[in-house]
């Protein structure tokens, strides 16, 4: 560029976008749209109506809350008693409107086992919009105290297991309430006031019938005969209320049988299903069984269909049936329904799977659950992660993918069901192993890609990597092998074990080798480059990553090869070449570009940046990373805005701009885009940056 062409910015500091351009003519600036603040997270169900007699509790409850300065209130009682309803109502009452609320199920004896601690964390870090990852427990609890240390957010943890469990999800400050059925005694070390919930009354409980089943139960005496039936329990009596009334004539609905015999001192939530269960139709006692059988605490229409090869619409009207039965939880319009909460629903839609189903019939419904989210997972790939290898082989006995009633078609609807499929992976891929279903081990944990990528809860990745190896190894299938050593090898690195992410990562390329896949040896070869790279070892990263570009280039894989000059253009600035990494960025970034990869091409303007950085051309530096910084918040890609901002944070600790360095690093902490070891890193360094200009407890 000539002088009479050149731009300049000068002035340290930087609001906006730069533009570097030769003549400009005319040229509009806009300033840019406002950004939509994040709704305050609010996080409770929607309110039980009508709420009778429970002043007393809620006096006692309160008073406890207005003594404590933060408060831990653990509600025990019996399942049914209405711990929830009463727990959600004192904090939904007791919180100012800008105040969060963050709920969540703990599932005490649940199918998949209780909620790990991690799992909710990062579910609630979310929420907050702290979305991680996060290196282990440990640093996902250091994080939420962080999060929650003002006090401005109140939690529910419902149904909680152990004192174990609850302990990493208190606040730091603020308000917490706990419900559970066990006393969870150790909880007063925490500084937990247990308070112990009872029954209702007689007159409240039969004030409860009255309002919710008029006089379909009956005059006053057969109020008080079913509030004594459901021992003052407010769940029994709202189930009794919604159970269907058989005709006095009506023969059992389940074709003449007897269901099986039950104790006399069942849980009402059994009795309850047993009372309803003939007074349904039969494709909605068909479902309901299912919903006992299959491995999943809730599900949608496309899955059920699926799971009872069934038509969609019918699917839909019996999922409605059950709801308005009260044996299905969700409002009509929601995608994802489950049995009752509660261990005892499940259980009895089990036993009623098993005293009347074949288990050939049960195992196939366990194998069809699992395709159907195998083939849901496949849609969301596509969408989500495009890039990512899907020319491995799917298998699909019982299920049709492209019959799948509601597919899932856009982004929204993409993030939406990996939100729910965090939650089910665990028990769908125990059900895989318990079912010796080796090929949708492995299946299922590569489809999963997208959950892995944008969740990166990386125990429970290396969990499922663990079972999906092993699973492609005795498969048979090479290429299904090598990817999943790929796939552990990345989330290996991304936990800091780099060796062990370079010894999988090298087992993946002698397969690629041996079979001859030559795009697997390239990217087996970028990947131990790359990792070499974050490492220092840029010596050792060089020959592999000139030989990925070698088989790239041969394969025409243009999108890869640019990828590859990332990284060796880094090496080259590392060496000082600055003008050879700035050729390298260039080229990469037009044929990123070319390629419709516009967060990658972020990611070669923001490498631009940093390579003029390290020439010394500070204003040309910052320019770049500004205009990469504005590209990476179009993508919402959370890592290249993290990197802008840390190597804006670099150009102002060159320039000696202390003040301006530490709000740097603020914000690229602030993106959460930074793998967990790359995170503490810059912690560490903005606590040293805080330390020097004396403001360590700002």
């Amino acid at each position: 560029m000539s002088e009479a062409t050149r731009n300049t910015v000068s002035g340290g500091a930087y609001v906006g976008t730069a533009v570097q351009a030769g003549a400009i003519h005319t040229l509009h600036l806009h300033a840019p749209l406002p950004a939509l603040a994040a709704p305050t997270p609010r996080q409770l169900a929607r309110p039980v109506v009508p709420f009778v007699d429970r002043t007393r509790d809620e006096a006692l409850i309160r008073d406890v809350l207005d003594r404590h300065v933060y408060p831990v209130v653990l509600i025990v009682g019996p399942g049914g008693i209405g711990k929830t309803a009463l727990a959600e109502r004192i904090l939904r009452e007791r919180s100012a409107p800008a105040d969060a609320i963050l709920a969540a199920d703990l599932h005490a004896g649940s199918i998949g086992g209780p909620a790990r601690p991690e799992a909710v964390l990062a579910r609630w870090l979310r929420a907050l919009g702290r979305p991680g990852p996060w290196l282990d427990l440990e640093d996902s609890v250091a994080q939420w105290r962080s999060a929650t240390a003002d006090g401005t957010v109140a939690v529910l943890l419902d149904n909680a297991d152990s004192a174990h469990q609850v302990r990493p999800l208190l606040p730091a400050a603020g308000t917490a309430v706990v419900t559970s059925r066990a006393l969870l005694a150790d909880l007063v070390l925490d500084g937990a006031v247990h308070h112990q919930l009872g029954p209702l009354p007689e007159p409240a409980a039969v004030e409860l019938l009255r309002h919710l089943a008029g006089g379909r139960l009956g005059g006053e005496a057969g109020l008080q005969r079913v509030a004594a039936d459901c021992g003052g329990k407010p769940l029994p009596l709202r189930l009794a209320a919604l159970r269907p009334q058989a005709p006095p004539s009506a023969p059992p609905a389940h074709g003449g049988s007897q269901l099986p015999s039950r104790a006399i001192d069942m849980d009402v939530i059994t009795v309850h299903f047993d009372a309803s269960y003939s007074l349904v139709s039969s494709p909605a006692r068909d479902l309901l069984r299912a919903a006992g059988t299959i491995p999943l605490t809730q599900f949608d229409t496309g899955v059920m269909a699926a799971v009872l090869d069934a038509d969609a619409a019918r699917v839909r009207e019996s999922i409605a049936e059950l709801r308005a039965a009260g044996l299905l939880i969700g409002e009509p319009g929601e995608r994802w329904t489950g049995l009752v909460p509660g261990p005892e629903s499940r259980g009895a839609a089990a036993d009623l799977a098993i005293d009347l189903d074949r288990p050939a019939l049960r195992a196939e419904q366990v194998r069809r659950a699992l395709e159907a989210i195998l083939a849901y997972a496949g849609q969301v790939e596509r969408i989500l992660t495009p890039h990512h290898r899907t020319d491995l082989t799917r298998t699909f006995q019982l299920v049709d993918p492209a019959s799948l009633a509601d597919p899932i078609t856009d982004e929204n609807a993409a993030h939406a069901w990996l939100e729910w499929a965090d939650g089910q992976v665990e028990t769908a891929l125990a059900a895989a192993v318990e079912h010796d279903h080796t090929d949708l081990q492995w299946q299922l944990v590569h489809a999963l890609w997208p959950l892995w990528h944008h969740h990166r809860d990386y125990r429970q990745w290396l969990a499922a990597l663990a079972i999906a190896e092993r699973a492609a190894r005795i498969s048979g299938n090479p290429l299904a092998h090598l990817e999943i050593l790929n796939n552990h090898g990345v989330a290996l690195r991304g936990v800091g074990r780099f060796e062990d992410a370079i010894a999988k990562f090298r087992a993946s390329q002698q397969l690629a080798a041996e079979i001859g896949d030559d795009r697997a040896r390239a990217q087996n070869s970028n990947a131990i480059g790359s990792t070499l790279e974050r490492t220092g070892r840029r010596d050792e990263a060089e020959p592999y990553l000139t030989e990925a570009l070698e088989l790239r280039t041969a394969l025409g894989d243009v999108r890869g090869c640019a990828l590859t000059r990332l990284l060796l253009a880094r090496c080259a600035a590392a060496r000082g070449e600055h003008a050879e990494a700035l050729e390298l960025l260039d080229a990469a970034r037009i044929d990123l570009l070319a390629e419709g990869d516009a967060l990658n091409a972020a990611g070669a303007l923001a490498n631009k940046g940093r390579v003029l950085a390290g020439d010394g051309q500070f204003e040309l530096a910052q320019s770049a990373l500004l205009m990469a910084l504005a590209e990476a918040e179009e993508c919402r890609a959370r890592g290249w805005v993290a990197r802008c901002h840390l190597w804006m944070a670099d150009i102002a600790r060159e320039q000696g701009a202390t003040a301006l360095e530490a709000d740097r690093l603020e914000r690229a902490l602030d993106a959460h885009g930074f793998d967990p070891v790359t995170r503490v890193e810059v912690e560490a360094r903005l606590a040293a940056v805080r330390a020097v200009r004396g403001d360590a407890d700002a």
